[in-house]
């Protein structure tokens, strides 16, 4: 009966009936616990409306955290300054943002707020600018092991990257079709494949070596025919791209000849070789004797010959001596800073190496130029020494050890090379940092390739990762810094007119090397050159020897003349950077030719994103880029004008000694940090730039053209995040005191930083005394005006 009634009860009813056949004794319950004391209606009816609120404010603060969430990451457009949209420029904020240490007071301590939090994108990175090259070889490499039919993975690149709530990169596609792979890239592919004849690359790898009277571990006997230390370092680097100790690039003619003289000049740039900062860690790694001693004994094992004589401890121990004290000279000269001289071949001897004569260097290098497309060098040539202490290193090795330690030392540096290709068991080349297997051979086989295809195995992946709307952001703003440069010029009240017309004219002329030329990166013409290459995999050809006929087509090309333009362009397809060179520069001015060269790996975050901002590419992109440009006017560059000439100080004796008492400011701190002042030009400059691009965009808003955004993004200014942005490559796991001061020092005296922050007075960010080297007359608390932007003129690219 009761189901019955049911049937037809109201909607309250029926919900009372569905506790089923205990309905009755629940109402009897409820009634004892009523006259009990129970709760009673109003209780019930007070607890409901508790237990409604209380789901309301769960739902409001869910709802809340979706939204900050959402404004402060992924609906950007709408909601901040930020105009970012790609999964590429969502990862940089998400970077940024778990960087910041915001238990600290950015103005006590602005670095530690900056970076206090940082952490890298792959593990073995302890520096943001290692990190950023380590990314860059991961990217490189996942684009070369995409299948030809299927969507490229990165870690750092537009849709292809996602942050882990751990802050690491973990790969998602992009969308980017396939690829066919041309010649260079098969052969990266070649390298991965582990099998091989081990015995008859043994073989090649000790012929390889006598042929430049080299052997290892055997030691080989002295003779009168014997090569000379230097000719076997000329012949590595020139013939076989293995510049050991030194890397020599020799440029076209730089003119036409002139009535005096019946050739053109060339010049010879030298820098830092295989043998430099990143060597020397590696075998700092390698901290016991034992560790040292089993790497050894691995290579000894695997090359030793039928007549071997066992290796000793004591052979091991000079031998760790020797590669130890080597390694340590040639990296001191490269950290010790950087003193770039120009001079004619001819005073060598006299500025850079006195143990060597310029008849032998000239000697030795005609003889491998020879091979070069007729390529042949003159006592007029100049000589570039990126830094001449690598030149004055190399003659005191040189000098001080026997020819003989010094071949056994060459020998052991090669087997650690190129053993892995020999025997896929041995270990890889020295890298100072930890890696499975697997990636070893990557990293190994990337390194080969570069070596061996420079830009042609670079081209596609290029085209791929920097297209035009990249080369259009990063045009202006390269441009917008040398010209808010020169309107700072220009502005300066305290400059005489004598030394502003010669700065202007000087940055006008700084040839910036960036993008390279279109035609190198034409899928036609880089597949023509390929095909004189030989295609990888041929029967019964192995891996040693595979590579060593790829560099003899190298070098053969290398000062081959273009057909439409009567130059040696095409030498630029085969010079490539290193991206596993410890000390990277990513922006190297360069004195005597006012030349500025930005590395395509700078062109990615925390340097520049795509989308990022004014605030974040102006202050990291920009910012570097500032600190390479100050050094046109920089103590040393005010030596040398804007046409290479050193004759006499192109700034003039009006405000020379203004210039000099700006120049060497030892203002709030500055005393500590041998280069500040290029670090103090680049926080105006960059902070004028930006500045001026603002004040763009209030005119278009006061127009109408666009509209106002809010004031703040992930809880900073556009002025903060533009602050946070300039320290963000000085970020490190542990910090030197470099690093910490590249960041603060430039800042406590830019005072529209602790305007930013609202500093309090006589903190440690906001100090009573200041250095400017623009504003003011005196270094003391002066505020930014904004710099003019004129039109943009194109800076010059180079050939």
């Amino acid at each position: 009966m009761l189901r019955k009634q049911a049937t037809n009860q109201p909607a309250m009813q029926q919900k009372t009936r569905r506790r089923g056949p205990h309905f009755e004794t629940v109402s009897n319950e409820e009634d004892k616990r009523e006259r009990g004391g129970g709760l009673g209606p109003l209780a019930s009816s007070f607890l409901g409306v508790v237990l409604t609120l209380s789901a309301i404010a769960v739902g409001l603060s869910v709802l809340r955290y979706r939204r900050n969430n959402r404004d402060t990451l992924d609906d950007v457009g709408r909601r901040s300054w930020n105009t970012c949209q790609s999964q590429l420029c969502l990862a940089h904020f998400r970077r940024l943002r778990d960087s910041l240490n915001r238990s600290t007071s950015p103005c006590d301590d602005f670095y530690r707020f900056a970076c206090g939090a940082w952490q890298p994108r792959v593990s073995a990175a302890q520096t943001a600018l290692r990190d950023l090259l380590d990314v860059a070889q991961l990217d490189f490499i996942r684009y070369l092991e995409t299948p030809a039919t299927s969507a490229m993975t990165s870690y750092d690149q537009e849709g292809m990257a996602a942050i882990l709530p751990n802050g690491r990169a973990t790969a998602l596609p992009n969308g980017h079709p396939g690829h066919q792979r041309n010649r260079a890239e098969r052969a990266y592919h070649f390298c991965l494949q582990r099998g091989g004849d081990v015995a008859a690359d043994v073989v090649m790898l000790r012929e390889f070596l006598a042929n430049r009277s080299l052997s290892w571990p055997d030691r080989a006997t002295s003779a009168p025919t014997a090569h000379e230390p230097l000719d076997v370092l000329l012949d590595l680097e020139l013939n076989w791209n293995l510049g050991l100790w030194f890397t020599v690039r020799i440029s076209p003619p730089l003119a036409q000849a002139t009535p005096r003289s019946k050739v053109a000049r060339r010049l010879l740039r030298i820098s830092r070789g295989i043998v430099s900062s990143g060597w020397k860690k590696a075998l700092d790694a390698t901290v016991s004797r034992r560790e040292y001693k089993a790497r050894v004994r691995r290579f000894y094992d695997a090359l030793r010959t039928n007549n071997f004589v066992a290796i000793s401890d004591k052979d091991v121990e000079d031998l760790r001596r020797d590669e130890s004290a080597i390694a340590n000279a040639l990296s001191d000269s490269a950290n010790g800073g950087q003193i770039e001289m120009a001079f004619p071949l001819k005073q060598i001897q006299k500025l850079a190496t006195p143990h060597l004569t310029t008849a032998q260097w000239l000697t030795l290098l005609n003889w491998h130029l020879r091979k070069h497309s007729g390529i042949r060098l003159t006592d007029a040539d100049s000589v570039l020494a990126t830094n001449v202490r690598l030149l004055q290193a190399v003659d005191n090795l040189l000098g001080f050890f026997s020819a003989d330690t010094l071949l056994y030392q060459f020998a052991w540096c090669l087997v650690q090379l190129l053993g892995w290709m020999v025997d896929p068991a041995l270990p890889g080349r020295p890298v100072a940092k930890t890696q499975s297997p697997a990636e070893n051979r990557r990293a190994d086989c990337f390194w080969a390739a570069q070596r061996a295809f420079g830009l042609a195995i670079l081209s596609g992946y290029v085209l791929v990762n920097y297209p035009a709307s990249v080369h259009s952001a990063v045009d202006n703003i390269l441009m917008t810094v040398t010209q808010t440069a020169i309107d700072l010029f220009v502005k300066s009240p305290w400059i005489d007119r004598e030394s502003r017309a010669a700065a202007v004219d000087k940055l006008r002329r700084v040839n910036i090397t960036l993008w390279p030329p279109d035609a190198y990166l034409n899928e036609s013409v880089v597949d023509g050159v390929l095909k004189q290459f030989p295609e990888p995999g041929g029967a019964g050809v192995t891996m040693l020897r595979y590579w060593l006929d790829v560099l003899k087509v190298r070098r053969s090309l290398i000062g081959m003349k273009s057909r439409q333009r009567g130059t040696e362009e095409d030498a630029f397809l085969f010079y490539s950077e290193d991206t596993q060179s410890q000390q990277q520069a990513l922006f190297r001015y360069h004195y005597f030719p006012n030349m500025l060269a930005v590395s395509l790996h700078g062109l990615r975050s925390p340097l520049f994103v795509e989308g990022g901002g004014r605030a974040v590419n102006m202050g990291a992109l920009g910012a570097q880029y500032a600190a390479a440009l100050s050094r046109a006017f920089d103590p040393r560059g005010v030596l040398v004008d804007g046409r290479g000439s050193t004759s006499a100080l192109w700034w003039g004796k009006a405000s020379y000694q203004e210039y000099e008492r700006r120049a060497v400011c030892h203002a709030a701190g500055a005393d500590r940090v041998d280069s500040f002042f290029e670090g103090l030009a680049a926080v105006e400059i960059a902070y004028a730039a930006f500045n001026a691009t603002r004040s763009i965009s209030e005119g278009n808003i006061r127009r109408g053209l666009l509209k106002r955004r809010p004031q703040t993004f992930l809880g900073l200014s556009e002025d903060q995040a533009f602050f946070v942005s300039f320290c963000q490559a000085s970020c490190a796991r542990e910090p030197t005191d470099r690093q910490r001061m590249s960041c603060t020092l430039p800042l406590k005296n830019f005072p529209v930083f602790a305007a930013a922050f609202t500093c309090p007075v006589a903190s440690a960010m906001n100090p009573s005394k200041r250095c400017r080297f623009f504003e003011g007359t005196r270094p003391e608390h002066v505020a930014v005006t904004a710099a003019s932007l004129r039109p943009l003129v194109p800076t010059t690219r180079h050939k």
